[in-house]
């Protein structure tokens, strides 16, 4: 707006013959009061992309934690892979124990220290099952969280928060164009009494 107020100064001047009553916004009869419309309608617009920016950085955020979430579940199915495979090895292990065969773990070992591995290898195999039953469990219990409450909510959420955006994104824009409607329609009056006959 202070270009305005510049060409005017400078361009108008010429073309007016210095004549300051031809002026329309460095008229010094409105001119303070230009001043101030032109301060209140420029203080009162509001971006509304700021907001949608800090939102649109959120979503962002919130899709890092359910991606987390679901990559999640995948740590524990890993998880209970590995302890799958530590109970196979034991057993294996246990076995050749058993049958009285020599394995590279026990081959410098005595048959108090194999009969003492053999126990060992069972309460490690019996913990390990126990273990493996409660990650089948866990895997059940974040697959059907996941699939009927967690990402049905999340998206009715970012649903939810979408409309809100567009609702206060409308709102301010809205606003705006009202401010700047009123201040361009002052112009106009003002230029219109400004007119020559």
């Amino acid at each position: 707006m202070t270009s305005l107020f510049k060409y005017e100064d400078n361009n108008v001047e010429y073309y007016a013959e210095s004549d300051v009553d031809k002026r329309i916004l460095t008229n010094p009869d409105v001119h303070t009061e230009l001043k101030d419309k032109v301060d209140t309608t420029f203080k009162g617009l509001r971006n509304p992309y700021r907001e949608a920016y800090l939102v649109l950085k959120g979503e962002l955020l919130d899709l890092q934690g359910m991606a987390d979430a679901i990559s999640g579940r995948e740590q524990v199915i890993k998880m209970q892979s590995a302890c799958a495979s530590k109970i196979r090895s034991d057993k294996e292990e246990m076995e050749k124990l058993q049958q009285g065969k020599t394995t590279l773990k026990s081959i410098f070992k005595s048959s108090k220290s194999k009969e003492n591995d053999i126990l060992t290898l069972q309460a490690t195999i019996e913990v390990a099952n126990k273990d493996l039953n409660d990650y089948k469990k866990l895997i059940n219990w974040l697959t059907i969280y996941h699939g009927q409450h967690a990402i049905t909510k999340f998206k009715k959420e970012k649903q939810r928060q979408y409309l809100k955006l567009m609702h206060n994104m409308s709102v301010k824009e809205i606003s705006n164009s009202h401010l700047q409607a009123t201040f361009w329609h002052s112009i106009l009056e003002m230029g219109q009494k400004k007119l020559p006959q």
